[in-house]
């Protein structure tokens, strides 16, 4: 089986770290993106710089695990947005 490119987003600890061991303990190049390594997800731009330069380097992705999160600040004052899903009510 030809080795899969896996993106995974929020990569640097917890989910996102496991995430990439498992896929890497396949076999499989795993790419890593994180905030903490001055990869924003919120930002379409480095998103489209992220995606031209991992076909460049790395051919096609194969998987997209979208991992990274975001946490409200400890000093806002904004409400969370409600979600639509029936599981979060």
């Amino acid at each position: 089986m030809p080795q899969r490119v896996i993106v995974v987003t929020g990569a640097s600890g917890g989910i996102g770290s496991a995430i990439a061991e498992a896929f890497t303990a396949l076999g499989d190049a795993v790419v890593g993106l994180d905030l903490l390594d001055g990869f924003d997800v919120t930002d379409p731009g480095a998103c489209a710089d992220a995606a031209a330069r991992i076909e460049a380097e790395r051919g096609a992705v194969d998987v997209l695990c979208n991992n990274a999160g975001s946490r409200p600040s400890a000093t806002s004052s904004r409400p969370l947005p409600r979600s639509g899903n029936a599981s979060s009510r």
